[in-house]
């Protein structure tokens, strides 16, 4: 694989794990000072791929968590390249640990649509350009005690999250 296609493949993976986070961030008022939760890394830790048309990863997460323990679960996701589905994904569960900063392993899973080709998808990769890529994710978080919610979010940029995480 050369180092274009896991760039891309490593840049989808981790939108994965943002898009999930941004999700807690903003919807999870249960959870004080929700806004102090942060990723502090996301590096691709192992992966295998799937046939022609899919991959299944490890991610390891850096997590500062000043609040109470969660735990993200049933995290399911697509990402669209200009408005059409490009790939599904899925992962969890990771429970993070409440007041510590820490690395957790997420595993995930990525698959290529049917409308998309191997072929179009090495295409985008080599472009490198993330224009255009969009992710739809849900995910459960889940704090202690059991209390619940289901957040979801819709065609979120994936180059606003990518830019994100390099400040």
């Amino acid at each position: 694989m050369n180092l274009k296609t896991r760039r891309f493949l490593h840049i989808c993976l981790i939108s994965v794990v943002w898009s999930a986070m941004v999700m807690l961030l903003d919807g999870c008022s249960a959870i004080k000072k929700a806004e102090d939760i942060e990723v502090t890394s996301v590096n691709l830790k192992s992966f295998s791929p799937v046939g022609l048309k899919g991959v299944d990863a490890v991610l390891s997460i850096g997590v500062a968590n000043p609040t109470i323990g969660f735990t993200l679960s049933d995290i399911e996701g697509c990402i669209k390249y200009n408005g059409e589905e490009f790939a599904t994904y899925s992962g969890g569960p990771i429970a993070i640990a409440g007041k510590t900063s820490d690395e957790y392993d997420l595993p995930c899973s990525l698959h290529l649509s049917p409308a998309f080709s191997l072929f179009t998808a090495l295409k985008i990769a080599a472009s490198g350009n993330l224009e255009g890529l969009t992710t739809d994710v849900q995910a459960k978080v889940t704090l202690k005690g059991g209390i619940h919610k289901t957040l979801k979010y819709v065609d979120m940029p994936i180059k606003d999250l990518m830019d994100d995480s390099e400040e």
